[in-house]
């Protein structure tokens, strides 16, 4: 998946791509990783683009993801969410008729 450089700044907690590479340049992985693991220990909901693109002379399709946004993760708001999807797929399997 990639980002725009602001929504990655926004995702990395405002580290910056430029502090990245400088810190990539100085041979400072170590500390690159301890940053990166920090940010990846933090619940989010990341609003993703998708785009599918049909290659025409290979009759291929390429589908492409970028991350536009990232929003607080609400534990109790995704909980319900997850109840509301699952009692609809309850009722839709009642109305499906016996195999």
């Amino acid at each position: 998946m990639n980002f725009y450089k602001e929504q990655g700044e926004k995702i990395l907690n405002g580290i910056k791509a430029e502090n990245l590479k400088e810190l990539k340049d100085y041979g400072k992985t170590e500390e690159i990783q301890s940053r990166l693991w920090e940010v990846s220990l933090r619940a989010v909901r990341l609003v993703v683009k998708v785009k599918v693109v049909q290659d025409k002379k290979t009759n291929t399709i390429r589908v492409s993801y970028m991350g536009v946004d990232k929003l607080a993760f609400n534990f109790k708001q995704e909980n319900k969410q997850l109840l509301k999807r699952l009692r609809i797929y309850k009722r839709k399997e009642r109305l499906q008729p016996p195999k």
